[in-house]
């Protein structure tokens, strides 16, 4: 099936939904989409705004630091329509890619795509809207793309496009959960729903949730047909789901949260492939009972990070290096109200805190440095660099 596509235009009604297991844990009842990406061009941040109890007050940011620069700026007037549903980004080392979420009466997901730091755009869009899922997009090095989408059967559907300007004019059906679920490179894992998108190499890579323990959930496409990849997942440690696939280089780290088979103490672990058939898996880090994810994406170098807030509001930034480094280590907790976290050179890290119409970047004083040894803090502290005021006109979703 294809699906043709046309520009940005007008909103319509209904709210995309997509179907999924109810979690175990409050960690992934509502899997966050605040998240940063980086581009030769500068790194790029999505977060929301506004009165973040009220999903029609809640808009969604795009925001840009070009490299070599301090400042950020606000590229939301890019999407051209009300940011509700949230904005999803995928990126290659030259490319962007941008959806926006249906909410309210936006029924499909507008798609932007940028090749020079957002001085100029392609449009296009995905009728049947994205997933909310951190990684329900994803663009490989040479610019095709993936996309999943709630299927009108209620499954999710992997969507692909070919390389060009292919992936904001048409799509074609890739996988669909509720089939693949009854083929052989599904057997071991029972997946239930399909989770997150991405490339290792120009190997399309599809994550899912597992029903049964001793599964990773990580599908890769080799030579046309799909294999059952992943790092090695110990049964005692429950069954798997994959949060996150976040491109690093030419290759592709995921992020895959661990329930237990019993009550007890649900972990994430991370792992690294530059080809999508072998992969190198960090060590746990153990998410106490009660903390919810706030972001996670990509750290410095071939690191990843995760964000979370806990009891009190009190928020902690865990990150893993690489591959080969088996320990996490936490930085300094991140001011109150950040949404997401970014990462440059040589270890350095800017925090984007919300307060309504208000973004304030801190900066991470000391960096990160390189891992090793138990998880610890690190670094000296954050200060604050920059204020952005950001015109909402509150009412105005459509």
């Amino acid at each position: 099936m294809v699906t043709a596509v046309s520009a940005v235009g007008a909103s319509g009604t209904g709210l995309a939904t997509a179907a999924s297991r109810p979690p175990s844990n409050p960690l992934t009842t509502s899997l966050p989409l605040a998240t940063s990406a980086r581009t030769s061009a500068g790194t790029w941040a999505t977060l929301p705004m506004g009165h973040l109890d009220q999903p029609r007050n809640t808009f969604w940011q795009l925001t840009f630091e070009p490299s070599g620069s301090s400042s950020w700026s606000d590229r939301a007037e890019a999407t051209g329509v009300a940011t509700n549903g949230g904005i999803v980004l995928a990126a290659n080392t030259k490319s962007l890619l941008v959806g926006v979420r249906p909410s309210n009466r936006l029924t499909y997901s507008p798609l932007i795509a940028t090749t020079n730091s957002g001085r100029s755009w392609s449009t296009g869009l995905l009728e049947n809207g994205l997933a909310h899922v951190p990684s329900s997009l994803a663009i490989s090095p040479s610019g095709a793309a993936l996309a999943l989408a709630p299927a009108r059967r209620g499954a999710r559907e992997v969507l692909i496009s070919q390389a060009g300007k292919a992936h904001l004019v048409s799509w074609e059906v890739l996988l669909e959960s509720r089939m693949f679920a009854s083929t052989a490179p599904a057997e071991r894992c029972a997946p239930t729903s399909f989770t997150a998108v991405g490339y290792a190499g120009t190997a399309p890579v599809v994550g899912a949730a597992c029903q049964r323990a001793g599964a990773a959930g990580l599908f890769t496409e080799l030579g046309g047909h799909w294999t059952a990849e992943g790092p090695q997942i110990p049964r005692g440690t429950g069954s798997a789901e994959v949060l996150d696939l976040v491109p690093r280089g030419e290759g592709l780290v995921t992020i895959i949260e661990l329930h237990p088979p019993r009550p007890a103490t649900e972990s994430l672990l991370a792992a690294w492939s530059s080809d999508g058939t072998s992969w190198r898996a960090s060590g746990y880090l153990r998410l106490p009972a009660g903390e919810h994810l706030t972001s996670l994406g990509p750290a410095g170098g071939q690191g990843v990070f995760v964000l979370m807030t806990g009891a009190g509001d009190q928020e902690k930034l865990a990150v893993v290096n690489g591959p080969g480094s088996r320990s996490w280590y936490f930085l300094p907790a991140p001011p109150a109200e950040t949404q997401t976290v970014t990462f440059g050179p040589l270890g350095s890290a800017q925090a984007l805190a919300v307060n309504q119409s208000v973004i304030d970047v801190w900066d991470l004083a000391g960096g990160g440095g390189a891992g090793g040894g138990g998880a610890r803090t690190r670094g000296v502290g954050w200060h604050q660099s920059q204020v952005m005021h950001i015109a909402i006109q509150y009412g105005a979703s459509g």
